[in-house]
């Protein structure tokens, strides 16, 4: 049992905060040698050093310095919760966590990694990891924008671990991030278009679902899970789907209406 600080009752009294821990150490009632009499001399100590440890935690806490017992925690552990809850959202974005975890564990090489390990020069070594050193299945060196996407992850695990008060000084403010750059987009003529509904495939409804993308801009994610009941009349010959969109669901407002041109019907 140790004390720490004091609170005011109802009633306007103070009382002393305790708190108890079982520390699972025995002392003998009557010690009967000089061995029996140090284990008890040495148990004490051990509870002493126990009870001035969780003091200075308590006292830590309250002026806001650092809590030793949190930053030696896992964060590979951390980030791994995290990764885990991103499971029921976007597909996409769950891939990105857990290869981000896959190259944290190649860039660090030890079997853990607490959050004080986490600096400004651990930040600044996996940047460069990223952009110089990972390689995908394939043998090749990550795009600027995937090594973007995998130092993001690690920013926004420390950012969480901020708000959840277990580092109070945040490494990623003293570290540049991975600028992503611009990609060029490629787009079809209607001339191109128009000869591919003429083109021969090998499964017709791939090709079916690509024209009918190129028609409405629909993501394939959201045309492979469309129904006939989405799909209604709302005026003669005109057809219109009522869907919820997988990218804007994932935000809370999934729900779209989106007219169908003729090419499309």
């Amino acid at each position: 049992m140790y004390y720490y600080g004091s609170k005011t009752s109802e009633d306007g009294s103070r009382a002393q905060k305790r708190s108890y821990e079982p520390l699972n150490l025995f002392l003998y009632n009557k010690p009967k040698n000089a061995v029996e009499r140090e284990h008890n001399k040495t148990t004490l100590q051990k509870a002493e050093a126990i009870r001035a440890k969780r003091l200075l935690e308590m006292e830590s806490a309250k002026h806001g310095l650092d809590d030793r017992t949190k930053l030696n925690a896992s964060f590979f552990d951390y980030f791994d919760q995290i990764t885990a809850s991103k499971a029921s959202g976007s597909k996409s974005n769950y891939s990105i966590w857990i290869s981000a975890g896959i190259h944290r564990h190649r860039y660090h090489r030890h079997a853990e990694l607490t959050f004080e390990q986490v600096d400004k020069y651990f930040l600044e070594g996996f940047r460069h990891y990223l952009q110089h050193e990972a390689m995908t299945k394939s043998d090749t060196g990550l795009s600027r924008n995937t090594a973007c996407s995998y130092f993001n992850k690690i920013r926004a695990a420390l950012n969480q671990a901020q708000r959840d008060r277990i580092i109070r000084d945040n490494p990623v403010e003293q570290v540049k991030s991975i600028k992503a750059e611009r990609t060029q987009r490629t787009y079809l003529t209607l001339d191109e278009v128009k000869a591919l509904t003429k083109a021969e495939c090998r499964y017709d409804v791939l090709r079916r679902a690509f024209l009918f993308s190129c028609t409405t801009g629909l993501r394939w994610s959201d045309i492979h899970k469309l129904v006939w009941s989405e799909i209604e009349l709302f005026a003669q010959g005109h057809y219109r789907i009522i869907f919820s969109q997988i990218k804007l669901k994932n935000s809370g407002n999934g729900l779209q209406y989106l007219d169908l041109p003729d090419s499309a019907v």
